[in-house]
């Protein structure tokens, strides 16, 4: 993904996931990606209804926060999975 189509980063990690290393990318087309920085591949991708101005992962790591003008939107995040094809 192009640096140029990034409105947010966040990351977290947790050793008792599949993955070790997941990034949150808030992009310019309305939608939240995440990564496995381990393995490379998309393990998520969310729809919002306006451009993303933060992303924040809870500290657990289960939960991603999107806000977009005003408002906030809050998605469940199962980093155990495998990703997507």
């Amino acid at each position: 993904m192009p640096a140029s189509s990034l409105s947010w980063v966040a990351v977290t990690s947790s050793s008792s996931w599949a993955i070790e290393v997941a990034l949150a990318i808030g992009a310019v087309d309305n939608n939240v990606y995440v990564y496995s920085v381990d393995t490379e591949r998309r393990m998520h991708k969310m729809m919002h209804d306006g451009l993303i101005q933060c992303v924040a992962f809870a500290p657990n790591g289960r939960q991603l926060v999107a806000a977009a003008g005003d408002r906030v939107l809050l998605f469940g995040v199962d980093l155990t999975a495998a990703g997507e094809e």
